[in-house]
């Protein structure tokens, strides 16, 4: 799994996606190709998500703070993509179970 880990006010976070909770984005609306042309809408819907699974109950002015204290935020943008197309590239992966098409 990829994880962003970080402190602040001497709390740990860990952001992560597994196929849950890139679901729970995307019904949400979250669509990756709108990244660049939506990002006031889209890049803090992946920020916030990012959270859900290690820590759901987070308040959403927490969740701004953080965003505004972490730096170099073009390269937490990509951290956070990679992040989110972990779990779908998985559903790729191959198995050891064989099938045919009949």
């Amino acid at each position: 799994m990829k994880t962003i880990q970080f402190d602040h006010n001497d709390k740990h976070y860990t952001l992560e996606f597994n196929r849950q909770t890139a679901a729970e984005l995307e019904n949400m609306g979250f669509e990756l190709a709108e990244v660049q042309r939506k990002p006031n809408i889209m890049i803090p819907m992946l920020f916030r998500a990012a959270f859900a699974m290690h820590h759901r109950n987070i308040a959403n002015s927490e969740v701004n703070e953080l965003y505004e204290a972490l730096d170099n935020k073009q390269e937490l943008v990509t951290a956070l993509v990679d992040l989110y197309a972990y779990p779908t590239n998985t559903l790729f992966d191959s198995g050891n179970l064989n099938w045919k098409k009949m």
